[in-house]
């Protein structure tokens, strides 16, 4: 009897480990970063490899899982995309030294990703923003990672045949009457949900014309993504 006794509590103690084991090594810590890189113009605020790698929690979270994507914005809404990935290392197999070495790889693609972007010689006579940020950020809203960053490194200024914010008469309406530009877009694609994504877009301006218009056309994007959840910073760099 005390046999029999000893075996159930020894099974009911490994089946709770195996329980634990399995939902520590599952703990959603993973992060996702985008940054979607406008090509279109030679702009001042620029992705840097140190800005995004510091965005990464490897300090409290080394064993977490990681992603990285950089798409371009260009003259048409279907651009190239680039990737760098990270696994997470199940807690049953943790070597902090084969750790530390898949971090700096993981890093080193960064960086390779972030130099050829940077060779690309920029400069397009139109520029499609919306639909390429429209599709990352519905991507992104589907992704299951507890920390979803989006950064934006665009003067955001639509430039298509069939709306161009550098016309006076759009510019003006994207202050007074925003609704309409919304629609227009959103009849494009509509954005999902954006709850626990952070956004940041980031541009420099040369001179005040350009920053006027940024003003009018960040703060119309930034309402329209807090409108679906997202939290959105405006800013010149990520220091």
């Amino acid at each position: 009897m005390k046999t029999t006794l000893y075996i159930v509590i020894i099974l009911i103690i490994v089946s709770i480990s195996f329980v634990w084991l399995r939902n520590i090594s599952h703990t959603n810590n993973n992060i996702e970063i985008s940054a979607i890189d406008d090509q279109t113009d030679n702009f001042l605020s620029k992705p840097k490899t140190n800005d995004i790698v510091q965005m990464y929690d490897f300090i409290d979270n080394p064993y977490s899982e990681a992603e990285f994507r950089h798409i371009e914005i260009t003259d048409i809404s279907i651009n190239s995309v680039q990737q760098a990935s990270l696994k997470e290392m199940s807690i049953l197999n943790r070597n902090k030294f084969k750790r530390k070495d898949e971090i700096k790889n993981f890093f080193t693609s960064i960086d390779k990703i972030i130099i050829a972007s940077g060779n690309i010689i920029p400069g397009k006579n139109n520029s499609a923003i919306y639909i390429p940020i429209a599709k990352e950020l519905n991507r992104m809203s589907k992704s299951t990672a507890s920390k979803r960053i989006v950064l934006i490194y665009s003067d955001m200024m639509e430039n298509t045949d069939k709306l161009s914010f550098y016309d006076k008469g759009i510019l003006h309406e994207i202050k007074t009457k925003p609704e309409r530009i919304k629609q227009y877009f959103e009849s494009q694609i509509k954005l999902n949900k954006l709850n626990g994504i952070k956004i940041y877009i980031i541009f420099q301006p040369e001179n005040m014309e350009q920053d006027n218009a940024f003003n009018i056309v960040s703060e119309f994007y930034k309402k329209l993504f807090e409108s679906k959840g997202a939290t959105v910073e405006i800013t010149a760099n990520l220091n």
